[in-house]
């Protein structure tokens, strides 16, 4: 192979990894605590979000996460529509 070759996959290479990393770049947690919570906030650790109408209000982007304190019962259901989109290499991650 020659080295104009292999500069050439180098640079797309690059540019590849650049782009998956700006995907994530972006990318928010946000926290729910149905005691402590608020949803005011900004659903930051230390001023979490309370409720699942909260979480429904969101537009989710590939990357975000949202963490339900664990031992709490939400009330609600979650729903996720056509808005909230992850991708294989940065899906919306649920869990506490």
């Amino acid at each position: 192979m020659s080295s104009k070759a292999t500069r050439n996959r180098c640079r797309v290479s690059v540019k590849l990894l650049a782009f998956l990393w700006s995907i994530n770049a972006g990318a928010a947690t946000y926290f729910f605590d149905t005691i402590n919570g608020d949803d005011t906030g900004d659903g930051a650790a230390q001023r979490p979000f309370r409720t699942i109408g909260r979480a429904n209000g969101l537009i989710l982007k590939p990357g975000d996460e949202l963490r339900f304190r664990g031992g709490q019962e939400f009330a609600g259901n979650l729903v996720l529509d056509e808005h909230d989109a992850g991708t294989s290499n940065a899906p919306v991650v649920i869990g506490s």
